[in-house]
């Protein structure tokens, strides 16, 4: 993971509605809804995720200060608690 990636994007969740041709297949789910292998690379990723360093607290304050919501990752409060 890159110290400066901010977030991910999908332009879909199943290839069953993929604009890509078959067998072009490029979401994280196939066409019955099974998880693929990039889904698990994401999950693990974001299971993984540092949020206890100074930058990743620092952004989240940041954020938390334009009034914006971090959706799925602890609070900041929570994060400041665990990291002191």
């Amino acid at each position: 993971m890159a110290e400066n990636c901010r977030s991910f994007e999908t332009w879909g969740f199943t290839d069953k509605y993929s604009w890509l041709a078959n067998p072009k297949d490029g979401l994280i789910f196939n066409r019955s809804y099974v998880p693929k292998e990039a889904y698990y690379s994401i999950n693990a990723m974001l299971h993984s995720f540092p949020r206890g360093k100074p930058g990743v607290i620092a952004r989240n304050k940041a954020i938390a200060a334009e009034g914006r919501v971090v959706k799925g990752f602890q609070s900041v409060s929570s994060v400041e608690s665990e990291a002191v």
